[in-house]
C-alpha cells in the first residue's frame, strides 16, 4: 500500500462508520417522507445504503481480494435469473436488483469489518459497540413514537407499530441482533444495567408486536447469562441451573402477562381471528405454510431444470404466484424465497450455505477464550437462521444485513491486552 493510499483508506473507513451510525436515522427520515406523501424516484434510504455498499466494496478491493472474488461469484450467480428474465420478457426486473442488493449487503459488511477488526481490534470494537448503542436508542425512540400514535402501524388497524421505519419486517431481525450484542456486552461489563436493558427491549418488542422481535428478546434474556460463563457452553453449572429453574417457574406468569399485553397493544382480534380460521401450524406461521405449498408446486411442476438450479428471480416467480394467490408475490420464509428466486445452486448452495458456514464457525469457536463474543454470536446465528426457516426479511434484508455482518466479524476480535474477557468483562478497553 503506497503512502497516498493509506490516508485515503483511513478517510473511507471514517466515512463508512459515519454512514453506519446514520443507517436507522436515514431509514426513519425516509419513512417519515413516505408517510407524508413525498415519493422520490429513488429513496434516500436506497441512496444511503448503495453509497455505503460502494465504499465497503472499495475497501475490500484493497484489503481482501479473495472476499471480493467471492462477492463477485455471489453477484454473477444471483444475476442469472434476472438476465434470463430480461431476455425472455424484454423487461428490466428492477425489484430483482433490489433483492440482490439486500442479500449481498450482509456478506460485504462481514468481509469489510472482518478486515478492519483484524487490523485494529480495539478501536474497531469500540466503534462497533457505539454503533449498536446509537442504533438501539433510535429504535426505542421510534417504537415509543409509534406507541403514541405516530408513524406506521405494523398490522394496520389491527395493532402493533414500527415507528417511522417503512420496512417493518426488517426491523425485527435488526432488533434481535442489537439486543444480542448489547445484552451480552452489558452482562459482562455493566451487569446492573442488564435487566433494565432487557425490560426496555421486551417492552419495545411488544409494541412492535412481531414474533421474531418478542420471542427473540425473551430467549436472549434467558440465554445470555447461560452462554456468558467461561466454561463449556453445554455444561450444567450452578448459575445455569438457577437461571433455568427461575425461567421454568416464571412461565405461568409470562403466559398471563402475554395475554394481558396482547389485549393492551391492540392485536388481540388479529390473534383470535387467525386462531379460529386456521390450524395450529398455519396460525403460528401466519399462513406462510400455505404459500410454501403453492411455491413448491410451482418449483416442481412449472420450473425448467435450468430454473430449478438458478431460479426465476422475484419477478419470474411472482408471475406464477400471482396466478394462484393474486395478492401474494412472495413466500416470506427466507429459505424458500432464496430457493424460488435463485434456485438450488444460487439460493441454497451459495447464500444459505454462507450463513450456515458462519453458524458452524461460531459453533466451533464457542468455547474459545480468545474470542470473547463467540458464544453470543453462535446463539444469535442459531436464532436468526431458525427464524429464517419460519419467517422472512432476515437473509433478505439490507437493514438487518449490515448489523448481522458486523457482529459476525467479531469472531475475529481478539483484544490484545486481555486473553479471556469472559473471566473479567467483555469489551473493557
Amino acid at each position: 500500500m503506497n503512502t497516498l493510499q493509506k490516508p485515503v483508506l483511513i478517510y473511507i473507513d471514517y466515512l463508512i462508520f459515519i454512514l453506519c451510525w446514520m443507517i436507522l436515522i436515514v431509514d426513519s427520515v425516509n419513512g417519515y417522507l413516505l408517510r407524508s406523501g413525498v415519493n422520490l424516484p429513488i429513496s434516500i434510504s436506497q441512496i444511503h445504503k448503495m453509497t455505503l455498499l460502494f465504499l465497503m466494496l472499495i475497501r475490500i478491493l484493497v484489503t481482501n481480494k479473495n472476499a471480493l472474488i467471492l462477492t463477485a461469484l455471489f453477484l454473477v450467480t444471483l444475476l442469472i435469473p434476472s438476465v434470463n428474465y430480461m431476455l425472455s420478457e424484454s423487461e428490466i426486473p428492477y425489484k430483482d436488483f433490489i433483492i440482490i442488493t439486500k442479500i449481498l449487503i450482509m456478506p460485504i459488511a462481514y468481509f469489510y469489518f472482518k478486515s478492519v477488526i483484524i487490523r485494529h481490534p480495539i478501536p474497531a470494537h469500540r466503534r462497533l459497540i457505539r454503533l449498536f448503542h446509537i442504533s438501539f436508542w433510535i429504535i426505542v425512540i421510534n417504537m415509543i413514537l409509534g406507541g403514541l400514535g405516530y408513524g406506521f402501524s405494523q398490522y394496520g388497524a389491527e395493532g402493533g407499530t414500527r415507528g417511522f421505519f417503512y420496512s417493518g419486517n426488517e426491523i425485527s431481525a435488526t432488533m434481535v441482533t442489537i439486543f444480542a450484542i448489547l445484552g451480552y456486552w452489558l452482562w459482562n461489563k455493566k451487569r446492573l444495567l442488564f435487566i433494565p436493558f432487557f425490560l426496555l427491549a421486551i417492552g419495545i418488542s411488544l409494541l412492535k408486536a412481531t414474533k421474531v422481535a418478542f420471542f427473540g428478546s425473551l430467549l436472549l434474556l434467558v440465554f445470555i447469562p447461560l452462554v456468558s460463563e467461561k466454561r463449556n457452553l453445554f455444561a450444567l453449572t450452578r448459575l445455569r441451573l438457577v437461571i433455568l429453574s427461575l425461567t421454568a417457574i416464571s412461565i405461568p406468569f409470562l403466559i398471563d402477562f402475554l395475554w394481558i399485553a396482547v389485549k393492551k397493544i391492540g392485536i388481540y382480534d388479529r390473534v383470535v381471528y387467525f386462531y379460529h380460521q386456521f390450524d395450529f401450524v398455519t396460525f403460528i406461521l401466519s399462513s406462510r405454510n400455505l404459500r410454501v405449498e403453492e411455491g413448491m408446486d410451482i418449483y416442481i411442476h412449472q420450473y425448467s431444470w435450468f430454473e430449478m438450479i438458478f431460479g426465476r428471480g422475484l419477478s419470474g416467480f411472482s408471475q406464477f404466484m400471482f396466478e394462484r394467490m393474486p395478492e401474494i408475490h412472495t413466500v416470506e420464509i427466507d429459505f424458500f424465497d432464496l430457493l424460488f428466486y435463485f434456485g438450488a445452486f444460487g439460493g441454497i448452495g451459495l447464500i444459505f450455505s454462507f450463513w450456515l458456514k458462519l453458524l458452524v464457525k461460531s459453533f466451533r469457536e464457542r468455547n474459545n477464550p480468545e474470542i470473547p463474543y463467540s458464544p453470543i454470536i453462535f446463539l444469535t446465528n442459531l436464532l436468526l437462521i431458525g427464524a429464517s426457516l419460519t419467517a422472512g426479511h432476515i437473509m433478505i434484508s439490507a437493514m438487518a444485513g449490515i448489523f448481522i455482518g458486523f457482529y459476525n466479524s467479531l469472531l475475529y476480535y481478539r483484544p490484545v491486552q486481555k486473553p479471556d474477557l469472559r473471566e473479567q468483562s467483555v469489551g473493557k478497553e
